[in-house]
C-alpha cells in the first residue's frame, strides 16, 4: 500500500518526521482520508534536492490552513516553502492551480522517487 510505503520512507529521509496513529477523517476527500486513517502526520518535513521542503500537516491543523490560504475548491494538506499544496478533483496542485500530479497516490510516488520537484 502506497500510504504505508510513504510513512516508512518519510521516517527514513528525515529521522525527525513523526506520525501519530491514524484517525477517522470523514470530512476529508477519500484520497486524503486514506493517509490520515493510517497515520496522522504530526511533524513531517520532506527535504528536496533544491533546498526546499514539503511540509505535511496534522489533521488538527488542516482547517486553519484552509482559512489562511485563498484556496476555495481544494483541500490543503501540505506546503512547499509556505505555498499550499492541495487536493482538488482528485488531482494534487500547488500555487495557483499548477498541477503536480493527477492523483494523491501518484503525488506520493513522485515525491518518494525524487521526480516531483526536479
Amino acid at each position: 500500500m502506497i500510504i504505508n510505503e510513504f510513512v516508512h520512507w518519510a521516517k527514513t529521509v528525515n529521522k525527525n518526521n513523526r506520525f501519530d496513529e491514524g484517525i477517522s477523517a470523514k470530512d476529508l476527500p477519500n484520497a486524503l482520508r486514506k493517509l490520515y486513517s493510517v497515520a496522522n502526520p504530526k511533524e513531517v518535513v520532506i527535504p528536496l534536492t533544491d533546498l526546499n521542503s514539503v511540509c505535511f500537516y496534522a489533521y488538527e491543523e488542516l482547517q486553519e490552513l484552509q482559512e489562511d490560504y485563498a484556496v476555495e475548491s481544494g483541500t490543503i494538506f501540505a506546503t512547499i516553502n509556505s505555498d499550499p499544496i492541495y487536493l482538488k478533483d482528485e488531482a494534487v496542485y500547488a500555487l495557483k492551480d499548477e498541477i503536480l500530479a493527477p492523483s494523491f497516490e501518484i503525488f506520493l510516488q513522485a515525491l518518494m522517487s525524487g521526480e516531483l520537484f526536479e
